[in-house]
């Protein structure tokens, strides 16, 4: 007595065959409506817009640590040096 196996893949709607799917050769990126896409892409611009406007909000009182001889000097600068 002999048993016929199927193929895993065959007639099964788990596992469709990539030719048969449209747009399945497109990537994420190029996708238009790619809801999740398109959020990360402006929760980032929004980071970057925000990191940007903090650095430039506190350029008038930055302090930088500098390290000479294996102490720290704390140096205050000025608006018109970090501006030039």
């Amino acid at each position: 007595m002999t048993t016929k196996h199927k193929s895993p893949t065959s007639g099964s709607s788990i596992h469709p065959r990539l030719s048969g799917v449209s747009g399945a050769d497109k990537s994420i990126a190029g996708s238009e409506h790619n809801t999740i896409y398109h959020f990360w892409q402006r929760s980032r611009k929004y980071l970057t817009n925000t990191r940007v406007q903090k650095d430039m909000s506190n350029k008038s009182g930055i302090s930088q640590k500098h390290m000479r001889n294996n102490e720290i000097y704390i140096c205050q600068h000025e608006a018109s040096t970090m501006l030039t």
